[in-house]
């Protein structure tokens, strides 16, 4: 494969270059101790190359396995299987930090090589630190997906924005008000303000969360469309099974295709020429009315005789085998 004429190379090339100016900036500290790599085994047999640096963080190695286990769950039981056999994960130290800031996953060079994910840790991040943070399971809901053209970045990074918090809600490591709170309070900064499309978007909020709208609305009209006998979930299975995880280049015209054929509708064809050619601005206060999310404070009540009401508790329906028990507490 030609990864300079590839999409795979283009995102190899742009990653590579966020990485290294945020590697300079902000972790200098992990230049200095040689790292240690442990093949960890998840327990559906997928194994994870962890590079570590030597110096320990706050938390144990146990805290540590069991937040890529349960992040690997939740991912797992959303797609229903992990989407590769085999993940190089970098975690790099940001000494003096307590927090978990910042991370990117790369495919692999070839398409036998395992994508990796980086993560930026703090030194004295804490275990709530880790059972807070979102950044794992986002990087490893990237992983699901073909690589696409860079004009299509916002339909990788919407549905890594959609997908996580879902899959982490389902599987019981967050609350379900939190995952409406936070599409509720930031859908808005993926409103198009001008008359552009999501096609080439360079702006965060149009590139997340204009992709998160994408995401929500086709899972909304696909659950219409098919007396909600199928979803968006059902979909993004179909894309990964069908079309093939980050390690293979994809075009969206394909991979909307065949999420379309999986629920038998052509939604996601005909919501790309809604939102991806042209601007689209929905009327969000009619549709949250609708769903039954209403704000209180710093998170949302539920109106259960609302017309939606139905399709927003399958959205986040708790699964059977919760995740939440893995990472050990003290």
């Amino acid at each position: 494969m030609n990864l300079h004429n590839s999409a795979l190379g283009r995102k190899l090339l742009a990653y590579s270059l966020t990485f290294f100016i945020f590697f300079l900036t902000f972790a200098p500290a992990s230049l200095k101790d040689k790292p240690t790599t442990t093949t960890l085994t998840l327990r559906d047999g997928t194994k994870v190359l962890c590079e570590m640096p030597k110096e320990p963080f706050a938390v144990s190695k146990e805290v540590i396995v069991g937040w890529i286990e349960s992040n690997a769950c939740a991912i797992r039981t959303y797609y229903g299987k992990f989407p590769v056999p085999q993940l190089a994960l970098v975690l790099r130290s940001v000494e003096g930090s307590s927090s978990i800031s910042y991370g990117n996953t790369f495919p692999g060079k070839t398409l036998k090589e395992p994508p990796r994910i980086t993560i930026f840790v703090g030194t004295n991040a804490s275990e709530e630190e880790f059972r807070r943070t979102w950044l794992l399971a986002h990087e490893m809901t990237h992983l699901t997906f073909p690589s696409l053209e860079r004009e299509y970045h916002w339909l990788e990074e919407g549905i890594a924005t959609y997908v996580e918090p879902i899959a982490r809600a389902m599987t019981g490591l967050i609350s379900v008000e939190s995952v409406w709170y936070d599409l509720q309070k930031n859908i808005p900064r993926g409103i198009p303000d001008n008359d552009s499309g999501l096609d080439g978007a360079h702006d965060f909020g149009r590139i997340y969360w204009g992709g998160a709208l994408f995401c929500l609305l086709a899972d909304l009209e696909i659950r219409r469309v098919t007396a909600n006998k199928h979803s968006f979930q059902d979909a993004l299975r179909a894309i990964m099974h069908r079309e093939g995880t980050i390690n293979t280049d994809r075009d969206i015209a394909e991979v909307l295709r065949a999420g379309d054929s999986a629920v038998g509708t052509t939604v996601l064809a005909t919501l790309y020429e809604k939102m991806g050619k042209a601007a689209y601005k929905p009327d969000m206060g009619k549709l949250w009315l609708s769903l039954g999310v209403e704000r209180s404070g710093d998170s949302v009540v539920f109106r259960d005789n609302a017309p939606l009401a139905s399709v927003r508790r399958n959205i986040c329906s708790r699964v059977a085998s919760p995740c939440s028990g893995i990472i050990p507490k003290r």
